[in-house]
C-alpha cells in the first residue's frame, strides 16, 4: 500500500493529462486510510482476490493510489459510518478526487462495506461523490459499475456512483463527459432520470400587461 504523504493524481491542465507529486499534511481522513491499510494481511488480500479481483489490478491501482485497507466500524447513521476497535470488521477504500472541478485534490471520503455485499456500502464524510470521477475527462466511454469491488478489479479504470443525490453540478459533468458504458438496463435508466432532473431552467413569466 502507498504512502499518501506523497501522493499521485491525475489532473488536467490546458488540455493535456498531467501527474503531479504533492507532499501534504496528513488529514484525519488519511489517518484512518493508513491505519487500514496497515491492518491488511495475507487473508484480507486473499479474500478480495476469491471476489474476482485480480492481483494484477490490486497492483496496478497501488501505483497511484492506496488500494484498500480493513477496519472496525459502527454505524452513525443508516448510510455513514466511523471506526470503533469494538465494532465489525469492513473494508475500506478511499474515495480520491483529483480533478479541480469537484474540489479539493486527496481524500475527501471513505467508504466501508463487507465483501459478502459489497454494494451495500457506508460512507464517512459524504464529500465523495463517486470512485474513478477523473475518468469524466477522458474521450472513450466511461464503465459504469455497481459496486466497490467490481471498480477494484478494473483497478479503478471505471467509475462508481457513491451519491445518487449528489448536486446539479456533478450531473451536469456526466451530461457533458463522455459515452457510459453500464452494467444493467436499470442502471442506465436510473442516470437518465438523474440527468434529466438535473437541467436547470431559467425562470420564465409573463408581464402583466402583456
Amino acid at each position: 500500500m502507498r504512502n499518501r504523504c506523497a501522493r499521485l493524481w491525475k489532473g488536467t491542465g490546458s488540455g493535456s493529462v498531467v501527474w503531479r507529486r504533492f507532499a501534504v499534511m496528513p488529514t484525519l481522513l488519511d489517518m484512518e486510510m493508513s491505519a487500514a491499510c496497515e491492518a491488511v494481511g495475507l487473508r484480507e488480500i486473499n479474500r478480495v482476490e476469491a471476489c474476482g479481483v485480480p492481483m494484477s489490478a490490486i497492483a496496478k491501482l497501488g501505483q497511484f493510489q492506496d488500494q484498500f485497507g480493513v477496519a472496525r466500524i459502527v454505524n452513525t447513521t443508516e448510510n455513514f459510518f466511523e471506526p470503533d476497535p469494538e465494532g465489525r470488521l469492513a473494508m475500506i477504500m478511499p474515495v480520491i478526487t483529483p480533478h479541480t472541478d469537484f474540489g479539493d485534490t486527496g481524500i475527501v471520503d471513505l467508504i466501508a462495506f463487507q465483501t459478502c455485499c459489497p454494494a451495500r456500502f457506508l460512507r464517512r464524510t459524504g464529500d465523495g461523490f463517486a470512485l474513478g470521477i477523473e475518468h469524466l475527462d477522458q474521450d472513450q466511454p466511461v464503465r459504469v459499475v455497481s459496486n466497490p469491488l467490481a471498480w477494484l478489479a478494473l483497478a479503478g479504470e471505471a467509475m462508481l456512483i457513491l451519491d445518487w443525490d449528489a448536486p446539479r453540478f456533478f450531473w451536469n459533468a456526466i451530461r457533458r463527459g463522455p459515452g457510459l458504458i453500464v452494467e444493467s438496463d436499470s442502471i442506465r435508466r436510473r442516470l437518465l432520470r438523474k440527468m434529466d432532473r438535473s437541467v436547470a431552467f431559467p425562470h420564465i413569466e409573463v408581464p402583466l400587461d402583456a
